[in-house]
């Protein structure tokens, strides 16, 4: 067991907490084994200003922890094998300071040690987030890593075109055996046909009895034979050539045409499913076909249905090309029975190769995800963790609401190579969803322009006339074929206690910082020149703002959602393990309540 130092220790090290808190190192172990299982002898939390002295009377007293190396060099050392250290002194050095010089630790456990004459001095230093407890952080991780494996379903049903609400009747798993045999189609057909005809095969000697007159080979088994029978010497033994087809690599092929026919028919029996429950919808929704918003419906199943029933023939016709070996006679004579041990010649084989290859990827069951290089560093700052959870969740929400996705972020891409990357949530990035006769553009941290002469009706139809430009997201409104303008919610996700959010008797007009001045200036700051598409005389009176949202973390004592200034400005409550109800519900209302306004003024144009 690692024994603890209950001797003073030969060396001060002191934590220093936004300049003001203490922590003093008052507990080691002589050993690094099993050294998280211990109580961390400092904690500090995430994203808080840290400093520390450490000192020393021995000579060549050395303090090592992960990040250092990435301090500026007047503060470091390195020791033989380029490792960097923390030399004595009696002055204090930065481990972080807000800001983009220093790098933030990830919340999480991490050794450290104090090498003095060869003996060294283990403990733990444990990184606390800062607004979030420890469950809560790990759930949010958790949470983002499924998410993503989610956005490839997404991804799959935009690229294959069977609608969003699909979910339960045509599951992933489906959904990406097909793509990897249509994927691999080709190519495997055309291994297929030259094994038609011309697959492996071993010659094996075998023997039966001819009449004598008639044998033409006879070999060292046909003489001994006519030695040991010569009573019987009308007929002998000769022998003849035979074909084995019954080998390991066939049996291979065998079992690979049986597995992708299967999953083309459980394919075909979903697509039926699905076909089915669509035509009863379309069926029973027939009646309401007049109606604006269910027209629009209707026309989107009708064609969802198209192609689920291209989908259909497609999967029927390559279920058949598969089948074509079935029809040979060395097909028949094999058994499917195999070993686990595949055989050198499904790798050296090109024909094989390309069967093998595509029975690899069905077991696979999963596209391949990868994270751009930008994730790497912003995963280790929490406040940014939950900034993408939020965004992504709000995401969901919004397709929950059975708002299909047109473009934007990820959904750019194809799934042709059954791969697909995350790309980084950069400033300005738009993810384009629709519903009926209404488009939204999803928008995340975009800078809204100053003047008015630079913006855009598709991608940027706000300006600001206040200091605040950079909302964390928000959505912007269109409707009907052209595409109008009928306005945005604002968001911004903030990473405090609602009551440093809005508190009516701190408010401060002067303080350009302060969180209520930020949503206000959003709330009534920002205008446009597209709303709704009206003349100028009724735009200056318009507000493009239906509502501004500060999201926060979780507080017991605050209700989910709580409204201010005259219902311009919500708070509201999201964080790990809620339901989301209360979100969707208020999208619904704001939508729905920005439609009535639309139709209004429309209908006063129109007049």
């Amino acid at each position: 067991m690692d024994m603890p130092y209950d001797k003073k220790l030969p060396f001060t090290l002191i934590f220093f907490d936004n300049n003001i808190n203490k922590q003093y190192l008052k507990k080691c172990y002589s050993s690094a084994d099993n050294i998280f299982e211990y109580e961390a002898s400092i904690i500090i939390k995430e994203n808080t200003d840290i400093e520390i002295m450490f000192n020393s009377d021995e000579n060549y007293a050395r303090f090592y922890m992960y990040g250092l190396e990435t301090l500026p060099e007047m503060y470091l050392q390195e020791d033989e094998n380029g490792i960097a250290y923390r030399y004595s002194s009696n002055e204090k050095f930065t481990l972080f300071k807000n800001g983009d010089e220093y790098y933030p630790l990830i919340p999480g456990k991490y050794q450290a040690n104090v090498n003095i004459n060869q003996n060294n001095y283990y403990f733990v230093i444990e990184v606390k987030p800062k607004r979030i407890n420890d469950n809560e952080l790990e759930t949010i991780k958790k949470d983002i890593e499924k998410e993503f494996r989610g956005l490839g379903q997404d991804l799959i049903r935009k690229n294959i075109g069977l609608g969003f609400n699909s979910y339960n009747l045509m599951p992933e798993k489906y959904l990406y055996e097909f793509l990897v045999i249509n994927k691999n189609f080709r190519s495997a057909m055309g291994a297929l046909v030259d094994l038609y005809t011309k697959v492996n095969y071993r010659v094996q000697k075998k023997y039966k009895n001819v009449i004598r007159e008639k044998s033409h080979n006879i070999d060292e088994i046909t003489i001994k034979n006519m030695l040991t029978n010569f009573k019987n010497d009308n007929n002998i033994k000769v022998p003849y050539k035979t074909f084995n087809y019954n080998l390991l690599e066939n049996k291979w092929i065998k079992v690979i045409i049986k597995e992708i026919s299967e999953k083309l028919i459980h394919f075909e029996n979903r697509l039926s499913e699905y076909k089915t429950v669509l035509e009863q919808e379309i069926n029973s929704e027939e009646k309401y076909k007049n109606e604006p918003n269910m027209r629009a419906v209707i026309k989107e199943k009708n064609k969802v249905l198209k192609d689920i029933k291209l989908y259909y023939l497609k999967a029927k016709k390559m279920k058949n090309a598969f089948s074509i070996v079935e029809t040979t006679n060395w097909y028949r004579e094999i058994d499917d029975k195999v070993t686990k041990n595949v055989p050198y010649v499904m790798f050296a084989d090109p024909r094989y190769r390309v069967l093998y290859k595509l029975y690899r990827e069905l077991s696979r069951n999963n596209m391949n995800i990868k994270l751009d290089d930008l994730y790497s560093y912003n995963w280790k700052r929490t406040d940014k963790v939950y900034e993408m959870w939020r965004y992504i969740k709000l995401y969901k929400i919004l397709v929950n609401m059975n708002f299909n996705i047109e473009d934007g972020w990820i959904f750019s891409q194809n799934v042709k190579n059954l791969e697909y990357t995350i790309p980084y949530l950069s400033p300005g990035t738009v993810i384009k969803l629709s519903k009926d006769n209404i488009v939204l553009h999803f928008v995340y941290d975009a800078i809204i322009p100053k003047n008015s002469k630079i913006t855009e009706k598709d991608n940027k139809p706000l300006y600001a006339v206040g200091n605040h430009v950079r909302p964390d997201a928000r959505i912007d409104i269109y409707v009907g074929n052209d595409k109008i303008y009928i306005g945005s919610i604002i968001i911004d996700f903030k990473y405090t206690n609602p009551r440093y959010i809005w508190n009516d008797n701190r408010y401060n007009p002067s303080d350009k910082l302060n969180n209520m001045e930020q949503l206000r200036s959003y709330a009534f700051e920002l205008q446009s020149l597209y709303t709704y598409n009206q003349p100028e005389n009724i735009i200056k009176q318009l507000s493009p703002i239906n509502e501004v949202w500060a999201i926060y973390p979780k507080d017991d004592f605050y209700e989910d959602i709580k409204c201010y200034d005259n219902k311009k400005i919500a708070l509201i409550k999201m964080c790990p393990g809620m339901k989301f109800d209360h979100i969707k519900k208020r999208l619904q209302h704001d939508i729905e309540e920005m439609m009535k306004s639309y139709e209004f003024y429309n209908g006063i144009k129109n007049t």
